[in-house]
C-alpha cells in the first residue's frame, strides 16, 4: 500500500507541477550578444523614434513626428526610403474604414521580382506609444535590414512598413491594391505584438505551408513557438493583422509576435521601459533565421500542406497533412483490439477514463464558474493568474483521481491503459476533422503508442509499460506549452476547459503507476486541501494593479441624439466603477441605479466642441467640416440594402455601398462625402476627438494608477443627425 501510495503521489506531484510551471517552458530566451541581431541597436532605433512616446495614431500630429524619424533613421542606415500617401479607404469583416496613409518601403539591394519582404506597421493606437505594437516590428526590420546591406541575396530583399494597421489593415490594403511593387513579392516576414512580452510565436502561414516550414531553418537553431493547431485557431478567430491583407497576393507567408502580458496591450503602458529585450532579441532573431530561410528556399509550385509543431523551440516537427488518418486510425484500431483482448474488466476501462477525464474538466469549469460568480470583475485573474491555474489544476486532478478511485480495477490495469489510449486517439481523430492542424498534438504519440499496443499483443508486458509511458510524456511534451499561449490569448479566467490537456496524460499514465487501486487517500487529501488554498487565494487576491491595470476609458458625449452631455465608460463589461471615481459622481445607467460599463452620468458638464458642419455641394454630396475631428463614424440610418455611401474623400467604393464608415485623421476634417439620395434617409455623423478637456479634470484624476484607458482611449465625441430629403 505504501508503494502504490507513493507512486501516486509522484504521479499527481509531477503533473501538478507542470501544470504549474508550464508557463516558464515558453519564458522568451536571454538575449545572446553574439547573435547577428543586435537587440541594443534595435532598441536605440525604437528610442529614438519614438522621441516623447505620445500615441500616434494614423494621421496624426504625433505620427509626423515618428514617421520622419524613422525615415531619417532609414536614411541614416543607408537605405532610400519612399513614402507612399494616399487617401484609402478599406472594407473587411470588420468594416469600411478610410483614412490618409503614409506607408514607408525601401529596397535592401538591388530591386527584383520573386522578393522576400519584411512588414510591421508604424501606427499606435490613440490610447498608448505602441512601444511593442508595433514600434518593436519596425526597429526589428530595420535591424535585419542592416544585417543584409552588404550581403549578396539570392531574393531581393524589401521592407514595408505600413500605415493605419490599427484600424483596420488600410495601408496594408493600400500597398496590396495600388503599390506596383506588391506584384514582386514572394514571401513576407510580418512582426507584431500582442503585449509587450512573452516568448516570440509564428501564429500564421500561407496554405499550402511548406516552403513557410521550409523556411525556418536547420534543427537546433533558435526557434519560435509554433503549431499548426495555433494557426488554425487563428484562422478562425476574427482577429487580423496586415498579413490578411497579403495574403490575397499569392506569396508565402510567416507572421510572429510576442504574445504576453496582455493588460499592456494597447494602452499607455506599452511604453520602452515596459518593453521586454528578451522578447524583442526572440522576435527579432526569429524573424531574421525565417528571411535566411526564404532566401533558400525553391520556389517550385509543389510544396504540399504539412502539420508542424516546434519542440522546446529547438525543432519543428513536420509531417504531410494526410498522414493523420492512417496513423491515428491505426492506433486506434490496435488499441480498441488490445482492450477487446483483455479478459476482464473491458466495460469498465471503455468508460473509465473518459468518466475521469469528463469529470476533472467539469470540476474545473465549475470551480472557475464559481469563483467568476463571486468576484464582481471580469478579468479578476489578471494580476494573479497564479491562483486560478493552481485551482484548476488541483481540483481537476482531485476529481479526476477520485472518480479513478470508484471505477479502476486492479486485475484489468492493461484494459485500462488501452481503453485510456482509445479515447485519447479517437479526440484526436475527432480533432483532425474539426481542427485539422491540431492534430500534430497527437500524431507523435500516436506512433508510440501504436508500438506500445503491439508488445503488449505479443505479451511483452513489462516491455510496453515503458513504451506507454514514453508516449504519455510526448503527449505532455507536445501539449503543455500550447497552454500558456491560450491562456495569453483567451485569458486566464477562460482557461479552464485546458485542464483536459493535463487530465489526458493523467488518464494514459495512471495505471501504469497504480495498477493496484489504493493508497489515494493522502493524495486526494492533499489535492483537496490545495484545491481550497487556492480557491480562497482566487476569491481574494486583488483583480488589478497598476502592472496589470483595469481597462476603462471615458467618452464625454453630446448631440442631437441626446438633450444633456454625459459620460459614458467604455471597459470590461461589468466590472464596477471604482470607487475614487464614484466619490466625484455617481456612475450608472439612465434608466436605472446599477453600476455598469457603458454607463451614463446624468448632469455632466458641457462638451466644449462644436462638432461637425454639414453643407450640401450638390444633389449627392455633403462636404464634412470639423475643427478638431481625430475620427468621424459615419452611418445611414433607414436606407433601404444596396443603397449607401459611393465615395469618401475623392475615393470611389467599388461593388456594394457601405452604409456605415470610420473616417480616421486629419483629412477627415473638410472632406466630400458622396452617396445614394435615391431614398430619403438620416445621416448620424460621431464627431470624435482624442483626449478630454479641463471640465473633466476631476474626474481624471480621480482614476485609480492600476485604471488605464485602452484601444481608442480617452474622447470627446459629438454626433450629428442629418435628415436626407428624398430625391425628387
Amino acid at each position: 500500500m505504501r508503494a502504490r501510495s507513493m507512486r501516486l503521489v509522484i504521479l499527481a506531484g509531477a503533473l501538478l507541477l507542470v501544470a504549474l510551471t508550464r508557463h516558464m517552458w515558453v519564458a522568451p530566451p536571454a538575449v545572446d550578444p553574439d547573435h547577428p541581431f543586435d537587440t541594443a541597436r534595435a532598441l536605440a532605433s525604437l528610442e529614438r523614434a519614438l522621441g516623447d512616446e505620445r500615441p500616434h495614431p494614423i494621421d496624426s500630429d504625433a505620427s509626423d513626428g515618428v514617421i520622419a524619424r524613422w525615415v531619417e533613421a532609414i536614411r541614416d542606415a543607408g537605405f532610400a526610403p519612399k513614402i507612399d500617401e494616399a487617401f484609402h479607404c478599406n472594407t473587411n469583416r470588420w468594416g469600411t474604414v478610410c483614412g490618409r496613409v503614409r506607408n514607408i518601403g525601401f529596397w535592401v539591394g538591388e530591386p527584383g521580382d520573386d522578393a522576400v519582404m519584411l512588414a510591421s506597421h508604424h501606427d499606435s493606437v490613440p490610447a498608448g506609444p505602441g512601444a511593442a505594437d508595433d514600434g518593436m516590428g519596425v526597429a526589428a526590420s530595420l535591424e535585419i535590414a542592416r544585417n543584409y546591406k552588404t550581403l549578396d541575396l539570392s531574393r531581393p530583399l524589401y521592407v514595408l512598413i505600413t500605415d493605419g494597421e490599427e484600424i483596420g489593415l488600410l495601408g496594408a490594403s493600400r500597398f496590396v491594391e495600388h503599390s506596383p511593387v506588391a506584384a514582386r513579392i514572394g514571401a513576407v516576414v510580418s512582426m507584431e505584438a500582442r503585449g509587450n512580452r512573452g516568448t516570440a510565436t509564428m501564429f500564421e502561414t500561407s496554405t499550402p505551408n511548406g516552403r513557410d516550414l521550409r523556411a525556418l531553418g536547420p534543427s537546433g537553431t533558435l526557434r519560435p513557438l509554433t503549431n499548426s493547431m495555433a494557426a488554425d485557431i487563428y484562422e478562425r478567430m476574427p482577429n487580423g493583422t496586415d498579413v490578411t491583407e497579403f495574403l490575397k497576393l499569392p506569396i508565402d507567408a510567416a507572421n510572429y509576435s510576442m504574445i504576453g502580458r496582455y493588460a499592456h496591450y494597447h494602452s499607455p503602458q506599452d511604453t520602452l521601459a515596459n518593453l521586454d529585450p528578451r522578447s524583442v532579441f526572440h522576435v527579432g532573431a526569429s524573424a531574421m533565421a525565417a528571411v535566411d530561410g526564404f532566401m533558400g528556399v525553391e520556389t517550385s509550385p509543389e510544396e504540399g500542406q504539412f502539420l508542424y509543431t516546434d519542440i522546446l523551440r529547438r525543432t519543428v516537427l513536420a509531417q504531410p497533412a494526410w498522414t493523420r488518418w492512417p496513423v491515428l486510425g491505426v492506433a486506434f484500431l490496435l488499441c480498441a483490439i488490445t482492450l477487446i483482448r483483455e479478459p476482464a474488466g473491458r466495460l469498465r476501462a471503455l468508460v473509465g477514463p473518459p468518466f475521469v477525464i469528463l469529470g476533472g474538466t467539469l470540476a474545473a469549469v465549475l470551480a472557475g464558474l464559481a469563483v467568476g460568480a463571486v468576484r464582481p470583475e471580469s478579468a479578476y485573474g489578471a494580476a494573479h493568474p497564479w491562483a486560478l491555474r493552481g485551482l484548476f489544476a488541483c481540483i481537476s486532478l482531485l476529481a479526476g483521481l477520485g472518480v479513478a478511485r470508484g471505477l479502476y480495477q486492479s486485475e484489468s490495469w492493461r484494459a485500462f491503459l488501452a481503453g485510456a489510449w482509445l479515447w485519447l486517439t479517437a479526440l484526436g481523430l475527432l480533432v483532425a476533422w474539426l481542427l485539422p492542424g491540431g492534430a500534430v498534438l497527437y500524431v507523435l504519440p500516436a506512433v508510440i503508442v501504436s508500438v506500445a499496443a503491439v508488445l503488449l499483443l505479443l505479451g511483452r508486458t513489462t516491455a510496453s509499460a515503458w513504451v506507454f509511458a514514453l508516449a504519455t510524456a510526448a503527449f505532455i511534451l507536445l501539449t503543455q506549452p500550447t497552454v500558456p499561449l491560450a491562456e495569453a490569448a483567451l485569458f486566464i479566467e477562460s482557461s479552464a476547459p485546458f485542464v483536459l490537456l493535463l487530465l489526458l496524460a493523467l488518464a494514459t499514465a495512471l495505471q501504469l503507476v497504480w495498477r493496484k487501486p489504493g493508497g489515494s487517500r493522502p493524495v486526494l487529501a492533499l489535492l483537496a486541501l490545495a484545491s481550497v488554498g487556492f480557491a480562497v487565494a482566487a476569491v481574494l487576491v486583488p483583480a488589478h494593479s497598476s502592472e496589470h491595470p483595469q481597462r476603462l476609458s471615458l467618452v464625454h458625449m453630446a448631440g442631437d441624439d441626446w438633450p444633456d452631455s454625459y459620460y459614458r465608460i467604455s471597459g470590461d463589461a461589468g466590472d464596477p466603477v471604482p470607487d475614487a471615481m464614484q466619490a466625484v459622481t455617481r456612475f450608472g445607467r439612465p434608466d436605472d441605479d446599477d453600476l455598469q460599463s457603458y454607463a451614463r452620468l446624468a448632469g455632466a458638464p458641457p462638451l466644449r466642441r462644436a462638432g461637425v458642419t454639414v453643407t450640401r455641394e450638390d444633389a449627392q454630396s455633403l462636404r464634412l467640416q470639423s475643427t478638431d475631428a481625430d475620427e468621424l463614424t459615419l452611418r445611414l440610418r433607414d436606407m433601404p440594402e444596396g443603397l449607401g455611401f459611393r465615395a469618401l474623400g475623392g475615393f470611389v467604393f467599388d461593388g456594394p455601398a457601405p452604409q456605415s464608415v470610420e473616417c480616421h485623421g486629419r483629412a477627415c476634417r473638410d472632406i466630400v462625402l458622396t452617396l445614394d439620395t435615391s431614398e430619403g434617409a438620416t445621416l448620424v455623423i460621431d464627431d470624435v476627438a482624442y483626449g478630454l478637456d479641463v471640465d473633466s479634470a476631476a474626474l481624471l484624476s480621480a482614476r485609480p494608477a492600476w485604471v488605464t484607458p485602452r484601444h481608442t482611449g480617452d474622447r470627446r465625441l459629438v454626433r450629428r443627425v442629418v435628415p436626407l430629403a428624398a430625391e425628387e
